[in-house]
């Protein structure tokens, strides 16, 4: 069988996840309802059988509507509900307490204009 092994257990266990996007064929970003990032890693056999499923928790971004992995551990992650964010994935932590993600720009969400007229 395949065992899953989890970075954060609890937390993932209260995720939703709402966005993902693949960064190459073994490697997925997936993003849940409260804005955790998570990297979700396919292990495979010489003869390419999943034999393993990892899942690390990286950060806490905006809530993401939608993610583009770019290229270079580049990410956009772009939100309705609040501001859209440009991150990078750092290759590992420095101590316990640090996360993976680095924030590189923040773009403003103007929001639901529901009042405009025309």
């Amino acid at each position: 069988g395949i065992n899953a092994e989890y970075g954060a257990p609890g937390v993932l266990r209260d995720s939703i996840i709402i966005s993902y996007c693949t960064i190459d064929s073994k490697r997925y970003l997936c993003s849940d309802d409260k804005g955790l990032l998570f990297i979700l890693t396919l292990v495979t056999d010489q003869a390419d059988v999943v034999t393993d499923i990892q899942m690390i928790l990286l950060g806490e971004t905006t809530i993401a509507s939608c993610l583009a992995y770019l290229d270079n551990s580049v990410v956009y992650i772009g939100s309705a509900q609040g501001d859209s964010q440009l991150i990078h994935i750092n290759p590992g932590r420095t101590s316990n307490d640090e996360l993976h993600l680095t924030v590189l720009e923040t773009y403003a969400n103007l929001g639901s204009i529901t009042d405009m007229c025309i």
